[in-house]
Protein backbone atom coordinates (compact mmCIF):
# COMPACT_ATOMS: atom_id res chain seq x y z
CA UNK A 1 0.00 0.00 0.00
CA UNK A 2 2.94 2.63 1.23
CA UNK A 3 4.49 1.46 -2.55
CA UNK A 4 0.90 2.33 -4.38
CA UNK A 5 0.51 5.66 -2.73
CA UNK A 6 4.05 7.08 -3.11
CA UNK A 7 4.41 6.10 -6.89
CA UNK A 8 0.90 7.26 -7.16
CA UNK A 9 2.09 10.64 -6.07
CA UNK A 10 5.42 10.48 -7.95
CA UNK A 11 3.23 9.65 -11.52
CA UNK A 12 1.23 13.18 -11.00
CA UNK A 13 4.44 14.82 -9.84
CA UNK A 14 5.91 13.19 -13.66
CA UNK A 15 2.96 14.72 -15.15
CA UNK A 16 3.07 18.24 -14.08
CA UNK A 17 6.78 18.21 -15.03
CA UNK A 18 6.41 16.86 -18.47
CA UNK A 19 3.45 18.73 -19.31
CA UNK A 20 5.40 22.01 -18.11
CA UNK A 21 8.40 21.28 -19.37
CA UNK A 22 8.69 19.22 -22.39
CA UNK A 23 8.93 20.27 -25.71
CA UNK A 24 6.60 20.45 -28.59
CA UNK A 25 7.68 18.06 -31.03
CA UNK A 26 6.75 19.81 -34.13
CA UNK A 27 9.14 22.84 -33.48
CA UNK A 28 12.54 22.60 -34.45
CA UNK A 29 14.30 24.32 -31.79
CA UNK A 30 13.64 25.02 -28.21
CA UNK A 31 14.44 28.64 -26.76
CA UNK A 32 16.18 27.83 -22.71
CA UNK A 33 17.31 30.18 -19.64
CA UNK A 34 19.27 29.05 -16.81
CA UNK A 35 19.10 30.64 -13.28
CA UNK A 36 20.95 30.64 -9.74
CA UNK A 37 19.86 32.34 -6.64
CA UNK A 38 20.89 32.71 -3.39
CA UNK A 39 18.45 33.20 -0.94
CA UNK A 40 18.56 34.32 3.29
CA UNK A 41 15.25 32.82 4.95
CA UNK A 42 12.81 33.83 8.11
CA UNK A 43 10.81 30.86 9.52
CA UNK A 44 7.20 31.06 11.07
CA UNK A 45 6.67 29.23 13.94
CA UNK A 46 6.46 25.51 14.13
CA UNK A 47 7.09 25.24 17.82
CA UNK A 48 4.62 27.01 20.78
CA UNK A 49 8.04 27.85 22.29
CA UNK A 50 8.99 30.36 19.43
CA UNK A 51 8.36 33.71 18.45
CA UNK A 52 5.78 34.08 15.56
CA UNK A 53 8.89 34.68 12.93
CA UNK A 54 11.85 33.34 13.64
CA UNK A 55 15.07 34.21 12.24
CA UNK A 56 17.67 31.39 12.76
CA UNK A 57 20.09 32.63 9.82
CA UNK A 58 18.71 30.26 7.10
CA UNK A 59 20.19 30.44 3.55
CA UNK A 60 19.45 28.13 0.82
CA UNK A 61 20.85 28.03 -3.25
CA UNK A 62 18.39 27.60 -6.24
CA UNK A 63 19.38 26.80 -9.87
CA UNK A 64 16.87 26.46 -12.36
CA UNK A 65 15.92 25.68 -16.46
CA UNK A 66 12.84 27.70 -17.97
CA UNK A 67 11.62 27.14 -21.58
CA UNK A 68 10.00 30.22 -23.32
CA UNK A 69 6.27 29.61 -24.54
CA UNK A 70 5.41 30.92 -27.94
CA UNK A 71 1.73 31.29 -28.00
CA UNK A 72 1.50 27.95 -29.57
CA UNK A 73 -0.82 27.44 -27.08
CA UNK A 74 -4.09 29.31 -26.42
CA UNK A 75 -3.25 29.69 -22.92
CA UNK A 76 0.04 30.74 -23.30
CA UNK A 77 -1.40 33.74 -25.17
CA UNK A 78 -4.02 34.57 -22.17
CA UNK A 79 -1.10 34.78 -19.94
CA UNK A 80 1.44 36.86 -21.60
CA UNK A 81 3.83 33.83 -22.77
CA UNK A 82 4.45 32.83 -19.61
CA UNK A 83 8.20 30.88 -18.99
CA UNK A 84 7.69 27.22 -17.55
CA UNK A 85 10.69 25.51 -15.99
CA UNK A 86 12.46 23.32 -13.16
CA UNK A 87 13.94 24.19 -10.01
CA UNK A 88 16.47 22.29 -7.64
CA UNK A 89 16.97 24.35 -4.52
CA UNK A 90 19.11 23.65 -1.13
CA UNK A 91 18.11 25.20 1.97
CA UNK A 92 19.97 25.62 5.22
CA UNK A 93 17.58 26.55 8.30
CA UNK A 94 20.62 26.69 11.02
CA UNK A 95 19.15 24.33 13.38
CA UNK A 96 21.08 21.25 12.07
CA UNK A 97 19.50 19.23 15.36
CA UNK A 98 15.99 19.71 15.10
CA UNK A 99 14.88 20.66 10.76
CA UNK A 100 18.44 19.78 9.41
CA UNK A 101 18.36 21.30 5.48
CA UNK A 102 15.72 20.72 2.47
CA UNK A 103 16.31 19.41 -0.71
CA UNK A 104 13.66 20.42 -3.04
CA UNK A 105 12.63 19.52 -7.24
CA UNK A 106 9.84 21.89 -8.24
CA UNK A 107 8.27 22.12 -11.32
CA UNK A 108 7.03 26.00 -11.94
CA UNK A 109 5.57 28.88 -14.13
CA UNK A 110 6.96 31.90 -15.05
CA UNK A 111 4.64 35.18 -15.35
CA UNK A 112 5.41 38.76 -16.56
CA UNK A 113 2.76 40.79 -14.76
CA UNK A 114 4.58 44.41 -16.05
CA UNK A 115 7.02 45.39 -18.13
CA UNK A 116 9.25 48.41 -19.25
CA UNK A 117 12.21 48.82 -20.96
CA UNK A 118 14.97 46.42 -19.10
CA UNK A 119 13.16 46.16 -16.49
CA UNK A 120 10.52 42.98 -15.58
CA UNK A 121 7.82 42.39 -12.72
CA UNK A 122 7.58 38.76 -12.66
CA UNK A 123 5.54 36.44 -10.50
CA UNK A 124 6.72 32.48 -10.12
CA UNK A 125 4.63 29.61 -8.42
CA UNK A 126 5.35 25.75 -8.75
CA UNK A 127 4.41 22.87 -7.17
CA UNK A 128 6.62 19.97 -6.30
CA UNK A 129 8.72 17.74 -3.70
CA UNK A 130 11.27 18.03 -0.71
CA UNK A 131 13.30 15.92 0.93
CA UNK A 132 13.74 17.23 4.32
CA UNK A 133 17.39 15.21 6.85
CA UNK A 134 15.47 15.31 9.87
CA UNK A 135 12.20 14.84 10.76
CA UNK A 136 10.11 14.00 13.99
CA UNK A 137 11.14 11.45 16.03
CA UNK A 138 9.67 10.57 19.46
CA UNK A 139 12.93 9.70 21.41
CA UNK A 140 15.44 12.02 18.93
CA UNK A 141 13.92 14.76 17.88
CA UNK A 142 10.53 15.51 19.48
CA UNK A 143 11.08 19.11 19.15
CA UNK A 144 10.47 19.00 15.27
CA UNK A 145 6.89 18.78 15.08
CA UNK A 146 6.63 20.60 11.69
CA UNK A 147 8.06 17.71 9.90
CA UNK A 148 7.35 13.96 10.08
CA UNK A 149 8.15 12.38 6.86
CA UNK A 150 11.39 12.50 4.83
CA UNK A 151 9.40 13.41 1.45
CA UNK A 152 6.81 15.93 1.66
CA UNK A 153 4.87 18.48 -0.69
CA UNK A 154 6.36 21.48 -1.49
CA UNK A 155 4.35 25.10 -3.07
CA UNK A 156 6.53 27.95 -3.81
CA UNK A 157 5.30 31.86 -4.40
CA UNK A 158 8.21 34.29 -5.87
CA UNK A 159 7.94 37.75 -6.58
CA UNK A 160 10.45 39.06 -8.97
CA UNK A 161 12.36 42.07 -10.09
CA UNK A 162 14.64 41.35 -13.37
CA UNK A 163 16.92 43.95 -15.12
CA UNK A 164 18.00 42.90 -18.05
CA UNK A 165 21.65 43.58 -18.65
CA UNK A 166 22.30 42.88 -22.41
CA UNK A 167 20.41 39.88 -24.52
CA UNK A 168 22.06 37.38 -22.48
CA UNK A 169 22.39 38.76 -19.26
CA UNK A 170 19.68 39.35 -16.30
CA UNK A 171 19.95 40.18 -12.94
CA UNK A 172 16.87 39.96 -10.07
CA UNK A 173 15.70 40.60 -6.45
CA UNK A 174 13.37 38.19 -4.95
CA UNK A 175 10.87 37.55 -2.59
CA UNK A 176 9.32 34.85 -1.64
CA UNK A 177 7.30 31.86 0.63
CA UNK A 178 7.47 28.43 1.07
CA UNK A 179 5.63 25.85 2.45
CA UNK A 180 6.44 21.90 2.82
CA UNK A 181 3.66 19.90 3.99
CA UNK A 182 3.08 16.24 4.04
CA UNK A 183 -1.04 16.60 3.66
CA UNK A 184 -0.87 14.14 7.04
CA UNK A 185 0.44 11.44 5.73
CA UNK A 186 2.37 10.97 8.55
CA UNK A 187 1.91 12.46 11.84
CA UNK A 188 2.67 15.28 13.42
CA UNK A 189 2.74 17.47 10.62
CA UNK A 190 2.35 20.92 11.53
CA UNK A 191 4.45 21.66 8.53
CA UNK A 192 7.40 24.12 7.47
CA UNK A 193 6.74 27.72 6.35
CA UNK A 194 9.61 30.49 5.64
CA UNK A 195 10.09 33.70 4.23
CA UNK A 196 13.27 34.34 1.75
CA UNK A 197 14.85 37.20 -0.10
CA UNK A 198 17.56 36.80 -2.37
CA UNK A 199 19.60 37.61 -5.58
CA UNK A 200 19.71 36.03 -8.30
CA UNK A 201 21.03 35.98 -12.12
CA UNK A 202 19.84 34.50 -15.33
CA UNK A 203 21.75 33.36 -18.58
CA UNK A 204 20.14 33.19 -22.06
CA UNK A 205 22.08 31.44 -24.51
CA UNK A 206 19.84 32.63 -27.33
CA UNK A 207 17.04 34.97 -27.22
CA UNK A 208 13.67 33.35 -28.98
CA UNK A 209 13.25 35.92 -31.98
CA UNK A 210 10.07 37.96 -32.06
CA UNK A 211 9.47 36.53 -35.25
CA UNK A 212 9.05 33.05 -33.65
CA UNK A 213 6.06 34.02 -31.48
CA UNK A 214 2.56 33.67 -32.20
CA UNK A 215 0.99 37.13 -31.90
CA UNK A 216 -2.16 36.49 -32.64
CA UNK A 217 -5.14 37.98 -30.32
CA UNK A 218 -6.08 34.72 -27.56
CA UNK A 219 -9.09 32.98 -28.63
CA UNK A 220 -11.82 33.90 -26.55
CA UNK A 221 -14.34 31.51 -27.49
CA UNK A 222 -15.59 28.44 -25.20
CA UNK A 223 -18.08 26.03 -25.02
CA UNK A 224 -20.88 27.22 -22.98
CA UNK A 225 -21.80 23.12 -21.92
CA UNK A 226 -23.09 22.22 -18.61
CA UNK A 227 -21.16 19.16 -17.77
CA UNK A 228 -22.32 15.95 -15.15
CA UNK A 229 -19.22 14.89 -13.19
CA UNK A 230 -18.30 11.94 -10.67
CA UNK A 231 -15.26 11.00 -9.33
CA UNK A 232 -13.86 9.20 -6.78
CA UNK A 233 -10.67 8.86 -4.62
CA UNK A 234 -8.79 7.29 -2.01
CA UNK A 235 -6.53 9.35 0.81
CA UNK A 236 -4.37 7.60 3.67
CA UNK A 237 -4.02 9.17 7.09
CA UNK A 238 -1.56 8.92 9.52
CA UNK A 239 -3.55 10.47 12.92
CA UNK A 240 -0.94 9.94 15.91
CA UNK A 241 2.97 9.97 16.14
CA UNK A 242 2.57 6.79 18.59
CA UNK A 243 0.42 4.97 16.39
CA UNK A 244 1.50 2.73 13.40
CA UNK A 245 0.18 2.45 10.14
CA UNK A 246 -2.22 4.66 7.91
CA UNK A 247 -6.28 4.55 7.61
CA UNK A 248 -8.08 4.67 4.68
CA UNK A 249 -10.41 7.33 3.80
CA UNK A 250 -12.96 7.38 1.06
CA UNK A 251 -14.73 9.93 -1.19
CA UNK A 252 -17.35 10.57 -3.57
CA UNK A 253 -17.82 13.99 -5.49
CA UNK A 254 -20.82 14.21 -8.00
CA UNK A 255 -20.83 17.75 -9.38
CA UNK A 256 -22.04 20.10 -12.22
CA UNK A 257 -19.28 22.23 -13.86
CA UNK A 258 -19.69 24.80 -16.73
CA UNK A 259 -17.11 27.31 -18.40
CA UNK A 260 -17.82 30.75 -17.82
CA UNK A 261 -14.56 31.67 -19.99
CA UNK A 262 -11.95 30.48 -21.96
CA UNK A 263 -10.13 29.84 -19.07
CA UNK A 264 -12.30 29.39 -15.93
CA UNK A 265 -14.17 26.71 -14.86
CA UNK A 266 -17.11 26.67 -11.98
CA UNK A 267 -17.84 23.50 -9.82
CA UNK A 268 -21.40 23.13 -7.71
CA UNK A 269 -21.70 19.86 -6.06
CA UNK A 270 -21.97 17.41 -3.21
CA UNK A 271 -18.80 15.51 -1.46
CA UNK A 272 -19.22 12.37 0.29
CA UNK A 273 -16.08 11.62 2.73
CA UNK A 274 -15.85 7.65 4.85
CA UNK A 275 -13.26 7.84 7.40
CA UNK A 276 -12.05 4.08 8.27
CA UNK A 277 -13.54 3.47 12.15
CA UNK A 278 -9.51 3.04 14.03
CA UNK A 279 -8.99 7.06 12.13
CA UNK A 280 -12.32 8.28 14.09
CA UNK A 281 -11.05 6.25 17.41
CA UNK A 282 -7.47 7.84 17.35
CA UNK A 283 -9.05 11.48 16.90
CA UNK A 284 -10.43 10.97 19.80
CA UNK A 285 -7.34 9.46 21.61
CA UNK A 286 -5.62 13.01 20.33
CA UNK A 287 -8.33 15.20 22.47
CA UNK A 288 -7.85 13.23 25.27
CA UNK A 289 -11.63 11.35 25.54
CA UNK A 290 -12.83 8.15 25.31
CA UNK A 291 -13.92 6.73 22.26
CA UNK A 292 -15.62 3.80 23.38
CA UNK A 293 -17.95 6.49 25.25
CA UNK A 294 -18.34 8.47 21.61
CA UNK A 295 -19.63 8.07 18.34
CA UNK A 296 -17.07 6.32 15.67
CA UNK A 297 -19.29 7.00 12.30
CA UNK A 298 -16.72 8.59 10.27
CA UNK A 299 -19.17 9.43 7.47
CA UNK A 300 -19.25 13.14 5.98
CA UNK A 301 -21.33 14.96 4.04
CA UNK A 302 -20.94 18.08 2.23
CA UNK A 303 -22.09 21.11 -0.43
CA UNK A 304 -18.92 22.52 -2.33
CA UNK A 305 -18.54 25.18 -4.89
CA UNK A 306 -15.38 25.65 -6.65
CA UNK A 307 -13.43 26.91 -9.51
CA UNK A 308 -10.15 25.43 -12.15
CA UNK A 309 -7.90 28.01 -14.25
CA UNK A 310 -7.19 26.21 -16.75
CA UNK A 311 -3.27 25.56 -18.39
CA UNK A 312 -4.19 23.41 -21.10
CA UNK A 313 -4.70 20.01 -19.72
CA UNK A 314 -4.07 20.72 -16.56
CA UNK A 315 -6.08 22.72 -14.37
CA UNK A 316 -5.73 24.80 -10.74
CA UNK A 317 -8.40 23.63 -8.52
CA UNK A 318 -9.84 25.43 -5.75
CA UNK A 319 -12.64 24.89 -3.86
CA UNK A 320 -14.40 25.61 -0.34
CA UNK A 321 -17.27 23.36 1.13
CA UNK A 322 -19.91 23.08 3.52
CA UNK A 323 -21.01 19.96 6.12
CA UNK A 324 -24.77 19.30 6.00
CA UNK A 325 -23.93 16.10 7.58
CA UNK A 326 -21.18 15.42 10.17
CA UNK A 327 -22.41 12.94 12.81
CA UNK A 328 -18.41 13.51 14.89
CA UNK A 329 -17.60 17.55 15.08
CA UNK A 330 -13.58 17.03 15.30
CA UNK A 331 -12.90 20.20 13.16
CA UNK A 332 -14.57 23.33 11.66
CA UNK A 333 -17.94 22.67 9.58
CA UNK A 334 -16.17 23.97 6.83
CA UNK A 335 -13.45 22.50 4.84
CA UNK A 336 -11.33 23.78 1.18
CA UNK A 337 -9.25 21.98 -1.27
CA UNK A 338 -6.28 23.09 -3.43
CA UNK A 339 -4.94 20.86 -5.87
CA UNK A 340 -4.60 20.25 -9.16
CA UNK A 341 -6.67 18.15 -12.16
CA UNK A 342 -4.98 16.76 -15.44
CA UNK A 343 -7.46 16.12 -18.04
CA UNK A 344 -6.31 12.41 -20.14
CA UNK A 345 -8.93 13.44 -22.32
CA UNK A 346 -11.74 15.48 -22.50
CA UNK A 347 -14.29 13.40 -20.46
CA UNK A 348 -11.83 11.35 -18.23
CA UNK A 349 -8.97 13.40 -15.67
CA UNK A 350 -6.86 12.51 -12.88
CA UNK A 351 -7.21 14.50 -9.62
CA UNK A 352 -4.87 15.08 -6.64
CA UNK A 353 -5.97 17.79 -4.13
CA UNK A 354 -5.11 18.57 -0.51
CA UNK A 355 -8.52 18.60 1.75
CA UNK A 356 -7.79 20.93 4.82
CA UNK A 357 -9.44 23.65 7.86
CA UNK A 358 -8.13 26.76 7.02
CA UNK A 359 -4.46 25.74 7.57
CA UNK A 360 -4.81 22.15 9.11
CA UNK A 361 -4.23 19.57 6.46
CA UNK A 362 -6.74 16.84 6.55
CA UNK A 363 -5.86 14.27 3.82
CA UNK A 364 -4.36 14.18 0.38
CA UNK A 365 -6.58 12.31 -2.07
CA UNK A 366 -6.10 10.83 -5.89
CA UNK A 367 -9.00 10.55 -7.44
CA UNK A 368 -9.88 9.59 -10.84
CA UNK A 369 -13.16 11.17 -12.42
CA UNK A 370 -15.46 11.39 -15.32
CA UNK A 371 -16.72 14.23 -17.35
CA UNK A 372 -20.44 13.46 -18.68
Amino acid sequence: MNFFKYTFFQVFILIFSQYTCAQDLKKSKTYLEYGLNGYYGALFKHRLDQEKIYFPGAFGVEANIQKFTDGRNNWERFYNYPKVGCAVMYFNYNMPDELGKAYSLIPYMDFTLSKKGKRRFRIKSGFGAVYSTKTHELITNEENSAISSKVSIAVTLDFQYDFKISDHFSINANAGFRHYSNGRLRAPNNGINYLIVGLGARYTPQPIPKENFYLGPPDKTYENKLYFNVMGATAWRHVRPLENGHHNAYIISVYASKMVGPLSNLVLGIDGFKYHTESMRQEYLNRMTSPEENNLDGRQAGITFGHELLFGKLAFVTQIGIYFYLPVKFDLPYYQRVGFRYYLCKNAFLNTTLKAYTSKADMLEFGLGFRL
